[in-house]
């Protein structure tokens, strides 16, 4: 059962036994009040808000836009030093993450795997064991990256972890299917070993969410990389297709970069593309300081045949975006704008056509290019956030 229908199994069950505590109906139940519902939903409200914070409140995340071009990115799978611990404490190996600590005599470990698999805990069916399994490795910042951001990034942890780099507390994590990315431009050493320490824990903050009726494994079981973004890098997107009643799409994009000085004079550039490569498009917007962005989308090239862009550009500059949002994207240095576009005859989406469109961003500040190589590949009518997307 995935985590939200877990959520909504949970909220079900408070707001019926709510119900059932105030006398409402079984079969021959008097008829629940207006007030008493309201009441009971209240509170199943409460605990839904409460179940989906668990993750955000244990973890001190950066958002950011994954750069997935080679030169910017280095894997960080491979064997590491491990040990586990059948309990909740790591005793005396508690201060493993310090690197003057001395690893040497522990097991090696692949990165990704799941530690039952690896022969250091028996597996056990849909409900885990407590324990704990203390990762090390070291890594060195490539050449090059110098005067950027560095950022690592972990794809899947079960179920909850801290991380240290060099000794230094980074942050933690406790959602077991959702990636996780973390800035550590202040913590590393150029030219030099890097130490990066990471504790997962089984019994985590809401681990029982993420149990399935299936084997529970634990450990890093997906791939961990690190990557640089320049100073000023694309932190989000997003892309929203609404098919209309005339048979023509709107496409709405919206971004934001984090990261550039107040007055700097940035702006987003994409192009937008068949499946079979044509250039459907191109087209640019500024971005403006949060609280104020405006996008005054330009069409820089003329839609050629009947499934083009409609000539006719748009700009809403924040316009439909929902507040929660808005507050998401309010950062001190974040910048934002947003355009809107058409296509005339979009070719659909279906299980026997499956038709796609991609979506090339590119960051650009006084007219280089400083941040590129965004992609989206997305059907007609789909609605997507750009955190994950191939490259």
């Amino acid at each position: 059962m995935s985590r939200a229908r877990m959520i909504l199994s949970f909220v079900g069950r408070v707001v019926g036994r709510r119900v059932r505590a105030r006398g409402l109906p079984g079969p021959a139940g008097r008829v629940p009040s207006r007030g008493a519902i309201a009441k009971s939903c209240k509170q199943a409200l409460a605990a839904l808000l409460l179940v989906g914070s668990i993750a955000a409140v244990s973890g001190q995340l950066k958002e950011v836009c994954p750069i997935m071009d080679p030169q910017w990115t280095q894997s960080l799978d491979g064997k590491w030093k491990f040990k586990y611990f059948a309990s909740s404490s790591a005793g005396t190996d508690s201060g493993f993450y310090r690197p003057s600590y001395d690893a040497s005599s522990w097991s090696e470990t692949p990165v990704p795997s799941h530690w039952e698999l690896q022969g250091f805990a028996p597996p056990k069916y849909k409900h885990v064991d407590k324990g704990i399994g203390l990762y090390r490795t070291t890594f060195r910042v490539p050449k090059g990256w110098g005067g950027r951001r560095i950022f690592v990034r972990f794809e899947g942890v079960l179920y909850g972890f801290d991380l240290w780099v060099n000794g230094k507390a980074i942050g933690s994590w406790s959602s077991s299917y959702n990636p996780s990315t973390f800035e550590v431009t202040d913590s590393v050493k150029m030219g030099k070993d890097n130490v990066l320490a990471v504790q997962v824990t089984t019994h985590c903050k809401g681990y029982d969410f993420d149990q399935n009726d299936c084997w529970a494994l634990s450990g890093i079981y997906r791939g961990v990389s690190l990557f640089s973004t320049p100073r000023i890098f694309l932190k989000d997107y997003e892309a929203r297709t609404t098919l209309e009643a005339n048979g023509t799409a709107a496409v709405r994009i919206s971004a934001t970069a984090d990261g550039a000085s107040k007055g700097a004079a940035c702006e987003v550039t994409g192009r937008l593309s068949s499946r079979s490569g044509e250039v459907i498009g191109t087209f640019r917007f500024p971005l403006s300081s949060v609280g104020g962005a405006s996008g005054a989308a330009i069409e820089l090239r003329r839609p050629r045949e009947k499934d083009l862009l409609s000539p006719a550009l748009s700009s809403r500059g924040g316009e439909g975006e929902t507040p929660e949002r808005a507050a998401e994207r309010r950062t001190a240095n974040s910048m934002a704008g947003e355009a809107s576009i058409g296509v005339d005859h979009p070719q659909l989406w279906t299980a026997e056509t499956p038709n796609l469109y991609q979506l090339d961003l590119s960051l650009r500040k006084g007219g280089p290019v400083i941040a590129g190589g965004a992609r989206d590949n997305r059907p007609a009518t789909d609605h997507h956030r750009g955190r994950h997307f191939e490259a």
